[in-house]
């Protein structure tokens, strides 16, 4: 059994198509972390000038957000929001400390 094999077991996927549109979905959000990370951070005031220990700190939480965010919006757009929204949603639980 290969490693995509194993993946699509483990996360309940059917098809090879699913498969590969979650791993686009992924993929994508990764992208729009960094295109976004690149408009908002000068948005809200931050310069080549900042400190980068600054940067580095208000970058994490800006990242996690656009992330989440980015997974929930092509998950819906390429119809995989069935795989993304449970998972989304014990993520943003978890993140609030509640437990369901």
């Amino acid at each position: 059994m290969n490693l995509k094999d194993k993946i699509k077991q483990k996360w309940n996927i059917k098809t090879n198509k699913d498969f590969w549109l979650i791993m686009l979905v992924f993929s994508l959000a990764g992208v729009s972390t960094g295109t976004f990370r690149r408009i908002i951070l000068p948005l809200i005031g931050f310069k080549e000038t900042t400190p980068l220990w600054i940067n580095i700190l208000a970058s994490i939480p800006i990242c996690m957000t656009i992330y989440l965010l980015g997974t929930l919006f092509w998950g819906t757009v390429l119809g995989q929001s069935w795989f993304f929204n449970p998972r989304m949603k014990r993520r943003i639980n978890f993140l609030r400390g509640r437990k369901n």
